[in-house]
């Protein structure tokens, strides 16, 4: 399972280079939120 994120609650993160996705599970639903091609997501969020 990936860990909750810092910037919105329900958000899961996952890493892989310099590049994140942000996802939420809601059951046996995944929605991804968002790809960012950056670690620094306050300049986006």
């Amino acid at each position: 399972m990936y860990p909750e994120s810092d910037v919105r609650e329900g958000d899961r993160r996952s890493v892989c280079g310099n590049e994140s996705m942000y996802c939420q599970i809601n059951g046996d639903t995944v929605e991804t939120m968002a790809i960012l091609d950056c670690q620094d997501v306050t300049l986006i969020f």
